[in-house]
């Protein structure tokens, strides 16, 4: 029996003694290429099953399962069928699993999942080693890996070039600020975080290992000359709810001393005699 087919006729829904060719089931023949076993919608011009042959030993041939319109392929959906779920195995001489679903929907994935723009690959997400998971950033000008998981160790966040690692940098962020805990059996113990305000609070020490910077002119320090009188004021940037602790040197090598006072943002410098010395001054208090 050669390069066979047959058309089935079916009746027309909701049209009684009106008849129509609806599937087509059979092989092609093939003199050259390929010859398929088929399944052929007629209504749809869609081959819904298909096995592909070549026509001499070896090759690499596909099989296909194809839905029409925006139906999807689907598989365990029937009643009564299994429970075991779906596998994809490796074939080969040895076939084993590589991918999978089970009957909860749980996922089994044995290597790393890629993902495409068009043709290009974009990101990989490597979690098929045994020391780590990363998210990889194939088509970046110097690929990397931006997010690392370490198995019993440590998780890594990373930019590139000039960019900055950033939180909460979108409109559609939360408002509850950045918070990191102390991990542990302080997992709840807030170590270190910001307010969406931007208030910084940290529960222990601050260590410093270079130079403190103000981040602008007069947040907490300042200076001012008096010019041949016994006062000056600083105008710091912001205000304080209580009165600071601040404290007052001149610059050079003259001592003089002074007192200070606070109102609002100023700080004014009283010294014991009139001097045109440069004065400095740094305040800490609750600037809120």
């Amino acid at each position: 029996m050669r390069g066979i087919s047959t058309e089935y006729q079916t009746d027309v829904p909701g049209s009684a003694g009106n008849y129509q060719y609806a599937w087509q089931i059979g092989l092609t023949d093939g003199t050259a290429g390929s010859q398929n076993y088929f399944i052929n919608d007629l209504l749809n011009n869609v081959q819904r099953f298909g096995i592909q042959q070549g026509t001499s030993a070896g090759g690499s041939w596909q099989s296909f399962l194809n839905s029409t319109g925006t139906a999807s392929v689907c598989v365990q959906c029937s009643a009564g069928s299994g429970t075991g779920g779906f596998q994809v195995s490796s074939g080969g001489s040895a076939p084993s699993e590589v991918a999978g679903f089970d009957g909860s929907g749980n996922e089994t994935l044995l290597g790393q999942l890629n993902f495409y723009s068009g043709s290009t690959e974009t990101w990989e997400f490597e979690c098929n080693g045994l020391t780590s998971c990363a998210l990889r950033n194939a088509n970046a000008t110097t690929p990397m890996n931006p997010l690392i998981f370490y198995t019993n160790g440590g998780s890594e966040i990373d930019s590139q070039g000039s960019s900055a690692v950033v939180v909460n940098n979108h409109s559609t962020a939360g408002t509850g600020g950045f918070i990191v805990y102390e991990g542990g059996a302080n997992y709840n113990t807030a170590a270190f975080s910001v307010s969406s305000s931007g208030n910084a609070t940290v529960a222990n020490n601050v260590v410093v290992t270079n130079h403190l910077n103000q981040a602008a002119t007069d947040d907490f320090a300042g200076t001012c000359t008096m010019s041949s009188n016994t006062t000056c004021i600083v105008a710091m940037n912001h205000s304080w709810t209580s009165t600071p602790i601040c404290h007052a040197n001149p610059q050079g090598s003259t001592p003089y001393y002074a007192s200070y006072s606070v109102s609002s943002n100023n700080v004014t410098i009283t010294a014991n005699t009139s001097n045109s010395a440069t004065w400095a001054v740094s305040c800490v208090g609750n600037p809120n």
